[in-house]
């Protein structure tokens, strides 16, 4: 009996401290999550649309990242309560203080601080909306935060290139925009490694840069995004002017698109290319586009590229390399208003001998199968870097020289996606 009687006080016991553990484990989470709360946040913000927060002495500022375009006019108004005295701030894409609001009126507790802002360059600007005395400032309380677009120059369809893109779950700063126009026949000389392929594009990184390709079709909605690497990723390598590869390339260092010609069906002959890298992730890239094709004499092909708006002051160079034998590439690079234009028949000779000869550049690449593809460039292949500071698309215009052959090409593509 005194044994049972034990037992029973045992086992209410031990429910006892089930019970209390399982409340601590419950509280706790809680608990920090309450802690968490109370802290600045960034938050992307829409033209128009009213937001409220809180400004406490732990979580003295928000960010509010909104998108602009060159020459953009707008209006800011963050309205304070309980006491608040609001500030506000702008950084722009370089996290540069440009404007503030209390330049000519202080902030007043319960009042309304104003910004009336131009943007002289696209890209994600910031606004900061915080307290007067900012860290130093005693200030607390409620804010409501209001942004309006008083101008914006008439947008063109070059304008339409985002800062990011989403890739799956990764969110990608975007390097490099092109885009491919062709009919998608059927090509003359198969692509080696893959007979079935029609067009192939390949994206390394160098240094932090993650690459990410997102293709989609011009003015729809159909998409594709790849942020895997290839089965074989050890087995590429390459070399390319200005770039100094070391070692073994990681996965996380390669991605590889390979389109078939059915599945270039749903192009419509204009199919829009996008790279980036992973959250921004800084560093040099080579993006290898084979697939490319003058299918006969005095045939021309016009590819119009853009940097991304976070890399508009980096060097941004483009190759045309011959495939197919007794092909001599002739490039041309002109802005679309041809106020701007170089030509390029001999990367290092002639008119473009402070470009980077093509015999500098090699690509090797490996399938299943043990299949390996060598490339390699050559002295009559062409070369252009695009014009620096120009945020606008460029059009590369590719030929043979004087129309006088044709045949199957490769571009490679060679820029940097600086830190932020």
């Amino acid at each position: 009996m005194r044994l049972s009687i034990a037992l029973e006080d045992n086992y209410r016991m031990l429910r006892l401290i089930t019970a209390l553990l399982a409340l601590l484990m419950f509280a706790l989470p809680i608990m920090a999550q309450e802690e968490s709360e109370d802290a600045p946040i960034t938050l992307p913000l829409d033209f128009d649309r009213l937001v409220e927060e809180t400004i406490t002495d732990r979580a003295f500022y928000d960010w509010w990242t909104i998108d602009l375009f060159e020459n953009d006019e707008i209006h800011i108004e963050m309205t304070g309560y309980d006491g608040l005295a609001p500030l506000l701030g702008i950084l722009d894409p370089d996290r540069n203080l440009v404007a503030r609001s209390d330049t000519d009126v202080q902030p007043e507790p319960n009042g309304i601080a104003t910004l009336d802002f131009t943007a002289e360059y696209e890209g994600r600007y910031t606004i900061v909306a915080t307290r007067e005395g900012n860290e130093q400032g005693t200030s607390t309380g409620d804010y409501t935060l209001l942004v309006g677009l008083i101008a914006r120059v008439p947008s063109r369809e070059n304008d339409r290139i985002p800062v990011e893109f989403r890739c799956h779950d990764a969110i990608a700063t975007t390097a490099l925009f092109f885009q491919a126009l062709d009919e998608f026949g059927r090509l003359q000389v198969p692509l080696e490694g893959d007979a079935e392929a029609r067009m192939r594009i390949t994206v390394i990184g160098e240094g932090d840069f993650e690459p990410l390709i997102l293709l989609q079709v011009s003015d729809r909605s159909d998409q594709s995004c790849i942020d895997v690497p290839p089965i074989v990723a050890e087995g590429f390598s390459y070399q390319a002017p200005g770039m100094q590869p070391t070692g073994e390339i990681t996965s996380p260092r390669i991605v590889q698109s390979t389109l078939s010609l059915q599945e270039l069906d749903w192009a419509d002959y204009s199919l829009d290319v996008l790279v980036g890298s992973r959250d921004g992730q800084p560093g040099k890239f080579v993006v290898f586009v084979e697939g490319l094709e003058i299918s006969s004499r005095g045939d021309i092909d016009i590819i119009p590229v853009r940097r991304g708006p976070m890399a508009r002051n980096t060097p941004l160079s483009a190759y045309m390399l011959a495939v197919s034998m007794r092909f001599d590439p002739f490039v041309t690079l002109s802005n679309v208003d041809e106020t701007l234009s170089v030509e390029c028949d001999d990367a290092g000779m002639g008119d473009c001998e402070n470009m980077p000869s093509a015999e500098d550049i090699s690509f090797v690449m490996t399938y299943p199968d043990d299949v390996t593809v060598t490339f390699a460039g050559h002295r009559f292949d062409a070369g252009v870097q695009l014009f620096p500071d120009y945020l606008d698309t460029q059009d590369l215009i590719l030929q043979s020289r004087n129309g006088s052959t044709h045949g199957t090409y490769a571009l490679m593509f060679i820029g940097e996606l600086p830190a932020p």
